[in-house]
């Protein structure tokens, strides 16, 4: 919703909520040898999970003058409630082993942030910049565990626990903005104040953190030749990805008899460096070259523990390099025949005891072309070769997508059909070589998939113009997991 005071004053606020149900069922075949014995078995775990989300933001925005300055003030909460359980029965030839084992993870975050902007334009092409943002995060998880044994469910209470934890942001900025004849400028700083602590309820143990980052950025553009589409830029910036609530939650999850989830409550943030520099011309095609170097870069791991069972954990590691070339181009084959394709080959490197790399490439093809009096068809395909991922190596990956859309009731109704995976060649295939452990990994999920939507616009009284929303807390949002 939108109301403007004036010309210059309006307010906005925009809340959207869900809920979901999940229920996933995981089958599986067991060979296990050890001593030269094998026993044979069968897991079936039911995991299940109702997640719920609502966020709410309100926007004050007042033009200051008629050239661009403004000031801006924002203010959001998101609020996200699940419960989890997940069901696990084992049966083997050796009855002794027989198992079955239910764990409960609800968790609860509440998340308040304010945010204000201000700019200043001097002219049509110089603008100063300057914000601060500050935001809370409460977060309470629990993990209860159960053991089923004589008709009756035992609480295990060495499997279970409470944590909780709070997390402030403070943050800053500056930016300019410069433009000279063919070349336009920002350069920016921000700086970030973390304190955050960790509370394990069950041992009342706290893990307290308390640091501060500057973060700088340059941006450049210059145009060579505005009527073919000739420019090049060249960009910085150092940036900062937080760990994931889920992964510092110091839980102990069991995913089957051979596999487990445990947090890490002393997760870092991990700190990059993005260089980035690039040609574009005749207004289709762009060539990009670029670096990444990471500083405590967070990556799940997979190792041995006790008794062959594999322990997966997110840790962070001393740093990570990836460095390549990009291509893309986006034009039209025909008159509506129209086409966008990337072309990716890089090298990533990282440092990981011992260090791991592997060179790759990617292929990105999309596809709009109206089928007269029937349909707009879209087409999406994608190739992977192989590639690295934390300590695993993924397979080459290849899907292809296809879409129908047409609109009717006089333009205002849209029918849509799609095809996902339509050759189901979508799997999930990696080889984990870590720590004296070796793990060879295959799933199958059911990604050849057909879906149908339907969507009606309408409009009552005057016409007005839509306005766009901003939230300012869509990194923390993107911390909650599912």
């Amino acid at each position: 919703m939108v109301y403007d005071f004036s010309a210059s004053q309006s307010i906005n606020i925009q809340t959207t909520g869900t809920a979901n149900a999940l229920l996933q069922h995981f089958y599986s075949d067991i060979d296990y040898t050890t001593a030269g014995k094998l026993t044979t078995g069968t897991a079936h775990t039911d995991w299940i999970r109702h997640p719920w989300f609502n966020s709410t933001t309100l926007i004050y925005t007042w033009k200051t003058d008629t050239i661009g300055s403004s000031l801006k003030l924002l203010a959001d909460y998101t609020g996200s409630r699940k419960t989890e359980s997940n069901t696990l029965v084992s049966l083997y030839d050796d009855t002794a082993r027989n198992a079955t084992t239910s764990t409960n993870t609800p968790s609860t975050t509440h998340i308040y942030s304010i945010q204000s902007d201000y700019t200043k334009a001097l002219n049509d092409k110089t603008a100063f910049r300057s914000g601060a943002k500050y935001v809370l995060t409460q977060r309470d998880n629990a993990i209860m565990t159960s053991n089923y044994d004589g008709g009756a469910w035992i609480p295990n209470a060495a499997a279970s626990n409470r944590f909780r934890y709070n997390e402030q942001l403070l943050m800053f900025y500056g930016s300019f903005e410069k433009s000279i004849g063919h070349t336009s400028m920002k350069a920016g700083l921000r700086g970030e104040q973390t304190w955050s602590k960790g509370h394990l309820v069950t041992s009342n143990e706290s893990i307290p953190q308390d640091y501060f980052g500057w973060f700088p950025s340059l941006f450049i553009d210059h145009t060579f030749n505005e009527k073919k589409g000739n420019s090049a830029h060249l960009n910085y910036s150092r940036r900062v990805r937080r760990p994931g609530f889920n992964d510092l939650n110091p839980y102990r999850l069991q995913v089957n008899d051979f596999s487990i989830l445990t947090g890490n409550p002393n997760l870092l943030p991990q700190y990059t460096h993005n260089i980035q520099a690039g040609y574009s011309f005749l207004h289709d095609y762009t060539a990009d070259v670029y670096l990444l170097s990471t500083h405590h870069f967070i990556a799940q791991t997979a190792r041995t523990i006790d008794s062959n069972v594999i322990e997966h954990q997110s840790k962070n590691f001393n740093n990570s390099t990836e460095y390549g070339i990009s291509f893309n181009s986006a034009f039209n084959i025909t008159k509506t025949w129209s086409t966008n394709n990337g072309f990716t080959f890089y090298h990533v490197s990282s440092q990981m005891n011992p260090t791991l790399y592997q060179t790759s490439f990617s292929v990105k093809t999309s596809h709009t072309i109206p089928l007269k009096k029937i349909a707009d068809m879209d087409v999406y395909a994608e190739y992977d070769a192989p590639y690295l991922n934390a300590n695993a190596r993924q397979a080459q990956i290849f899907f292809m997508d296809v879409g129908f859309t047409r609109r009717i009731l006089k333009s205002k109704g849209r029918v849509r059909l799609s095809f996902t995976d339509i050759f189901n060649t979508f799997r999930e295939k990696d080889l984990t070589e870590y720590s004296n452990t070796r793990i060879d990994f295959y799933q199958k999920r059911p990604t050849r998939t057909i879906g149908g939507s339907f969507s009606w616009n309408f409009n009552a009284g005057k016409v007005f113009t839509k306005k766009k929303i901003e939230q300012n807390n869509s990194d923390e949002k993107s911390r909650l997991g599912n």
